[in-house]
């Protein structure tokens, strides 16, 4: 079978991150986007799965991010839906988050990503960013949309 020896791929983005797996390599044949194996045409498609194997690799299995509305947050679930990852969602416009709430979360992390740009109160996002635990890494993300997010987080664990 054809599938199994070779891989439709859109570009060097999505050849790098077949490559990065632990499958064997197969032989690249270029396709337009929609029909790529890797992205199907998507760059949060994209986006995600290189921000999921980034977090694999630092061994990051619970992460809270800090703002998005409710369509991003349901998108981006979707998209690094994994077994090994659990991500909690606050709020960024719940004027009822307490500094208590805050500090269970920053417990639980391993990484706190404020997405700015969404809608945001920064009595909010200051809950997580002043006084960090020690174990904790904080990300600000300062674009909106989830390819921007995956790709802060993987550039800030490169």
């Amino acid at each position: 079978m054809l599938s199994s020896t070779l891989l439709r791929v859109c570009g060097d983005a999505c050849l790098r991150i077949d490559r990065a797996s632990d499958e064997k390599a197969r032989e690249p044949v270029t396709v337009s986007a929609p029909s790529c194996e890797i992205c199907g045409g998507s760059n949060n498609r994209r986006a995600a799965i290189e921000c999921l194997r980034m977090l694999r690799r630092r061994r990051i299995q619970r992460v809270v991010i800090v703002g998005g509305t409710a369509n991003l947050r349901q998108e981006l679930d979707r998209l690094i839906a994994a077994d090994d990852l659990e991500i909690r969602w606050v709020d960024g416009t719940r004027a009822s988050h307490s500094s208590k709430d805050a500090l269970g979360n920053k417990r639980w992390a391993q990484l706190v990503v404020i997405w700015g740009p969404t809608p945001l109160r920064h009595a909010v996002s200051d809950l997580y960013t002043e006084e960090p635990l020690p174990h904790l890494r904080i990300i600000t993300v300062p674009r909106r949309g989830i390819e921007a997010l995956c790709a802060e987080i993987v550039r800030c664990f490169t």
